[in-house]
């Protein structure tokens, strides 16, 4: 569903004219366009040709900017690519659109795991440490 530029009534993507009577066929197509962009996006990243996929979903983000799937694939790739920054402001924008999206909650608890790695902070030691106890004993050199 997208809004009509005349009258800004919400059409239906397969009406040719708004009940105003404004010709609704290049809003149509720029829809159809829209959900070519965003499967090709898939694709490419199926591929791993991450900057073509971050270019066709940029572009479908642009012809539909409330398109909340489209910013969350945006997030993801983002994030596959390092830039946490990014994937973070695209994916609370993704948030606002549609704050009950799945997978919005799990994505983030990601970056914020990626966020610790790149700063040191771990929650648990790894396996290697188990053994270790608390460290050296006082006056002991080894």
């Amino acid at each position: 569903m997208y809004s009509c530029p005349a009258c800004k009534r919400h059409v239906e993507p397969d009406m040719d004219r708004c009940t105003c009577g404004a010709d609704l066929r290049l809003l149509r197509e720029l829809h159809a366009l829209a959900d070519a962009w965003f499967n090709e996006a898939l694709a490419a990243a199926e591929r791993g040709d991450m900057a073509a996929a971050l270019r066709l979903i940029g572009a479908c983000c642009t012809a539909r900017p409330r398109d909340a799937q489209a910013r969350y694939v945006m997030a993801q790739l983002f994030a596959q690519l390092g830039c946490l920054d990014e994937a973070e402001a695209t994916l609370a924008r993704c948030h606002q659109l549609d704050p009950g999206h799945p997978g919005v909650a799990e994505l983030q608890r990601g970056l914020a795991r990626t966020r610790q790695r790149q700063a040191g902070v771990w929650r648990r030691p790894h396996r290697a440490w188990a053994g270790m106890r608390y460290g050296r004993r006082a006056g002991r050199l080894t």
